[in-house]
């Protein structure tokens, strides 16, 4: 096994030796900051996990608002290190897709290697927007923490059917922004429904 991967010259896959370590695997996706936009590596990452494994991964990310509510207590605390941290997160991503919209391969690979520029502007934006609007910024961590869970579990059980998995990992690595659209869905739908769900148990005035 290790020599057929170490001809096929995939060093992610050679530091996963040991497939149901759980640690190594989220360790290795979060290796780098944009990490969603290197589709190819984040599908051999994926791989790697088991059936279990990915589905807790999916399970985590459908009780992120959950959890979230049950510490409320603690956000006002924890919000805006938590803000900053998701804002980190949605820069560096950006960057590296916007890159890849605007420049050439060779270009966009180099532009992309800057992504803490990225990441810094975007725990700045955020990390301030928590002490202006509290509320949104909860929501935006805990929607892009849930949703990134949700969509990397998903892509991991995918990955589990043999049939699909050249498919899966020639789509997903056809273009850095494919992932980081994957999950910009439902972490707006998540936002959505935080903002609005809370309403609709309010009685209408008489």
């Amino acid at each position: 096994m290790l020599t057929m991967l170490a001809q096929n010259e995939v060093p992610v896959q050679e530091t996963l030796r040991r497939p149901d370590n759980i640690f190594e695997i989220v360790n290795a996706l979060l290796a780098e900051g944009d990490a969603l936009t290197h589709g190819q590596k984040l599908t051999e990452i994926l791989q790697q996990m088991s059936l279990v494994w990915a589905m807790v991964f999916l399970v985590a990310g459908c009780l992120a608002l959950l959890l979230a509510v049950c510490c409320f207590p603690l956000m006002k605390y924890a919000v805006a290190l938590m803000g900053g941290l998701a804002g980190a997160f949605i820069g560096a991503n950006v960057w590296s897709a916007v890159a890849g919209i605007m420049f050439e391969a060779d270009r966009a690979q180099e532009v992309s290697q800057s992504f803490w520029v990225g990441a810094l502007v975007g725990l700045l934006v955020c990390g301030m927007l928590a002490f202006i609007l509290f509320k949104l910024s909860v929501m935006l961590f805990t929607s892009v923490s849930g949703s990134t869970l949700a969509v990397l579990g998903a892509i991991a059980l995918l990955l589990q059917v043999p049939t699909w998995q050249d498919t899966i990992v020639t789509n997903l690595s056809a273009h850095p922004i494919i992932i980081p659209l994957m999950v910009l869905v439902p972490t707006v739908i998540g936002i959505l429904m935080q903002q609005y769900a809370p309403q609709q148990g309010k009685a209408s005035p008489a």
